[in-house]
């Protein structure tokens, strides 16, 4: 397993598990997050208050990544990822949602890599642009 899927995988247990601690070391500190489609968290600590607010719905859920495409530089990594979540909502119905984000990924000399954009709506989000 290369560093860049361990770095994913290790995404996918942070969100399962509603580890913030995790999620903040995962993401670069000047990341940029499309928390919805139109709606952009920057920054770590922006990123670490939308999970937050998500996971303090306390709505029981769970991501899994099934696929990883890099195309990977010494220090830059593009990265396409079909993600799924899976959950109840809050009126007790099993919900699934399937996607393929787009992320782009930055090693810094002597140091892990780190998420600078993450986009789990992929091309989704270009059909919500008001231009």
């Amino acid at each position: 397993m290369s560093a860049i899927e361990k770095l994913i995988l290790d995404l996918d247990r942070a969100i399962t598990s509603k580890d913030i601690h995790a999620i903040r070391r995962i993401y670069d500190q000047n990341a940029v997050f499309v928390a919805q489609p139109g709606r952009i968290a920057r920054g770590r600590e922006e990123i670490a208050a939308y999970y937050s607010a998500l996971f303090g719905m306390n709505i029981p859920m769970s991501v899994t990544t099934t696929a990883v495409h890099t195309l990977e530089g010494d220090s830059l990594a593009l990265l396409a990822t079909r993600w799924t979540l899976e959950g109840t909502t809050p009126s007790g119905e099993k919900a699934s949602i399937e996607r393929t984000a787009s992320m782009v990924l930055r090693k810094p000399a002597g140091d892990d890599w780190r998420v600078c954009i993450d986009n789990p709506y992929g091309a989704e989000v270009l059909g919500t642009s008001n231009a």
